[in-house]
């Protein structure tokens, strides 16, 4: 069965930090802790290819989440922030965890009315390389997103965040899950553009790929919609 490898956002709420199904460990790649397990249903495959002592899929978590940080910021969008040492440790904490879906993300409320974030992404051995790292990157773009609103409707966190997923990650591995949501898309073409069913609300990266070429391309487009969406809403006119 083919599965979209666009990944879910987390309901907008603050939520408990996962137990993990055994011992747990941590890779530390500042901004961000990635939290694991060898054991139980949390634990990744235990390939270590590169002979680092960590497995190869948390380091393509790593690796990706770093790359795509890097990404964002020369994009112009709002700096990552971190969640202030909630769990321990003052970085945005990754946990690999066994999931219904390949990722969630979670906001993590903060003073100024925004919000840091925690991931959650799947050890299942069915994802890696280019497969993991999109994976990474769209969870994260979904942090990007919190820095401005937790009150955006959900096809624009999920549209947003596919588009950015598979603008990164460019491999022919990809090509299939692309062509799916566009698939999804044009049969879609009745259904309204905010509707979520699970499908329609990734599938909408296409029309933010439209829209960010309408008129020539302009990568500042994107992070301005964001702004915009940050802006509080207006005090209604007085009726007389």
């Amino acid at each position: 069965m083919l599965v979209p490898l666009a990944t879910v956002l987390f309901p907008l709420r603050s939520a408990d930090r996962p137990v993990l199904s055994g011992p747990e460990e941590v890779l530390d790649a500042p901004p961000f802790r990635l939290h694991y397990t060898r054991s139980g249903r949390d634990a990744p495959p235990d390939t270590d290819e590169d002979g680092d002592g960590v497995p190869d899929l948390v380091t393509t978590y790593r690796d990706a989440l770093l790359h795509a940080a890097d990404d964002y910021a020369e994009e112009g969008w709002r700096p990552l922030v971190t969640d202030g040492g909630a769990a321990g440790a003052d970085d945005i904490d990754v946990y690999v965890q066994d999931l219904d879906i390949f990722g969630y993300a979670t906001p993590v409320p903060l003073p100024d009315g925004t919000a840091s974030c925690h991931l959650r992404l799947d050890p299942g051995n069915a994802i890696g390389g280019s497969i993991a790292a999109a994976v990474a990157t769209h969870e994260l773009h979904h942090c990007v997103q919190f820095r401005y609103t937790v009150q955006a409707a959900t096809w624009l966190y999920e549209a947003s965040a596919t588009f950015e997923q598979y603008s990164h990650v460019v491999d022919p591995v990809l090509e299939l899950p692309v062509g799916v949501l566009w698939a999804q898309w044009l049969d879609g073409g009745e259904t309204r553009l905010a509707a979520t069913d699970g499908r329609h609300e990734y599938a909408a990266f296409v029309f933010v790929d439209h829209w960010m070429q309408r008129r020539g391309a302009d990568p500042d487009r994107l992070p301005a919609l964001w702004e915009a969406l940050a802006e509080p809403e207006p005090e209604p006119e007085p009726v007389v």
